[in-house]
């Protein structure tokens, strides 16, 4: 448990940089709204497909959201 309370501090002092994949354009959009309002978190990369995704450098994402 101590490894995972480092792991979410550092969670915390830093921005969660996010990627979206959804076909869907008004669910895209409405997700990456309700992501940014967020004040540590960052949409990076907004696709609507998974081969779109691959496509992208997401090495550096914290956090990946596929439909």
């Amino acid at each position: 448990m101590h490894n995972l309370s480092l792991i979410l501090a550092s969670l915390e002092m830093s921005t969660i940089k996010v990627a979206i994949a959804e076909d869907h354009h008004l669910m895209r959009t409405g997700l990456s709204k309700i992501i940014s309002s967020f004040k540590n978190m960052e949409v990076q990369v907004i696709v609507g497909s998974g081969n779109e995704l691959f496509r992208q450098n997401l090495s550096s994402m914290d956090l990946i959201l596929v439909d």
